[in-house]
């Protein structure tokens, strides 16, 4: 009776070993006639093999992986007999592919090391890519060392999830180190690749991505957050800031009188405090992404926000006796200059100023003076014309 328990047990793990992805390797016939290629400017292989016949009691399926560290990743069951992956260029590479029956196991995978053209050591290196809360990009990185001095290097970026992607054209470069800067405004999180090639064959294209599982290589540095009025309530002073847009599992940490709060709140935006009376306080506030520890992750604080002040001192009668008692004092004053102007006015009436008369009446005598005199008019006289006829005279 043992025997036949021990047994059914064993056949029962085996179905839920072959149920949960293909944990047991098959005697199948092996994918054969595999070919690739691979496209460097958004990272994405394309892999086909030859159909693989079986003519036991299998619901055929292939199940492909790549692996850069020897545990295969990017696993994937389907029925097709072609692949399309997008890679992490610059670094070796190994796509595998083997033949798989529905729920009982997978063959042993067909390994191929990919080729990748360009010389070791001549791509791209130290590369640091940024997000600028999902607006903007910036990638920076150094010349391979196997690099020529002359080696220049141009950027592409691809949406993976949207199929779409262009060129960055935004360079800045000195000495060693290149930098461009491209825009986005997408939402978190996105797939996206990032190809760096050289001016040659012989320069080594290098790619990195966020898709891999559990690896993200971009950094996500939010913009400020943005402190609104504080509110008092019975249980102290409610702190409550916005949220950078766009972005998930955020972080946030207060400065209080220059001072940071050793407390990190995670996903939310308030914060209620007991403050001491009789004190000033002025508070900042930071925040960063992060999917599981907010102590732990890679990625940038934001600048601080706009210091916010909350004043908790009574404020002395006598002090505001001292402002209010001037001013008072001032306004009384310009007040009865004012009315005093006006009295005068109505007392004493105005006498008018004997320069403005003389001085239009000489004004008008001197244009009478410039005038020239008037012509006398030349009568018309009558006159006749006279002809004179002198006679000729005959000589006998």
């Amino acid at each position: 009776m043992e025997p036949l328990l021990a047994e059914m047990a064993a056949l029962l793990l085996l179905l839920l070993a072959g149920a949960v992805g293909g944990g047991v390797v098959l005697d199948l016939p092996r994918p054969t006639n595999i070919t690739y290629t691979i496209n460097e400017n958004n990272c994405q292989l394309n892999v086909t093999w030859a159909p693989v016949k079986i003519e036991d009691d299998c619901i055929l399926r292939y199940v492909t992986a790549i692996t850069t560290s020897g545990e295969w990743g990017q696993k994937e069951w389907n029925v097709q007999n072609f692949r399309t992956v997008f890679i992490p260029l610059g670094k070796k590479v190994i796509f595998g592919v083997a033949t798989s029956c529905q729920g009982q196991g997978d063959g042993d995978y067909v390994k191929i090391t990919l080729c990748q053209n360009g010389i070791a050591g001549t791509g791209a290196t130290k590369i640091l890519c940024m997000w600028y809360n999902m607006k903007y990009m910036m990638c920076s990185w150094q010349r391979g060392e196997n690099a020529s001095p002359n080696t220049t290097y141009k950027l592409n970026y691809w949406y993976i999830d949207q199929d779409r992607g262009g060129p960055c054209t935004h360079y800045t470069k000195k000495g060693d180190d290149f930098r461009c800067t491209f825009d986005t405004n997408l939402y978190w999180p996105p797939g996206l690749s990032i190809s760096i090639q050289g001016n040659s064959r012989d320069i080594q294209p290098v790619c990195i991505m966020n898709k891999l599982p559990e690896v993200y290589e971009f950094l996500v540095k939010p913009d400020p957050p943005l402190i609104v009025k504080p509110k008092r309530s019975n249980e102290g002073v409610i702190l409550q800031w916005t949220e950078p847009r766009g972005l998930n599992y955020m972080c946030y940490q207060l400065e209080i009188n220059n001072k940071l709060d050793p407390e990190i709140y995670r996903s939310r935006n308030n914060v209620t405090l007991t403050l001491k009376s009789k004190q000033c306080y002025t508070f900042r506030v930071r925040a960063r992404t992060s999917k599981t520890n907010c102590k732990q992750t890679h990625d940038p604080w934001s600048e601080w926000s706009e210091a916010v002040e909350v004043d908790e001192r009574d404020f002395p009668f006598s002090l505001l006796l001292y402002i209010l008692l001037p001013l008072c004092v001032a306004v009384l004053t310009i007040i009865f200059l004012i009315h005093l102007k006006r009295i005068k006015m109505l007392i004493l009436p105005t006498i008018p100023e004997p320069g403005k008369f003389l001085k239009q009446m000489f004004e008008e005598h001197i244009e009478d003076l410039q005038k020239p005199p008037p012509e006398d008019p030349i009568k018309d006289e009558q006159t006749h014309l006279l002809v004179f006829i002198q006679p000729s005279c005959n000589e006998n």
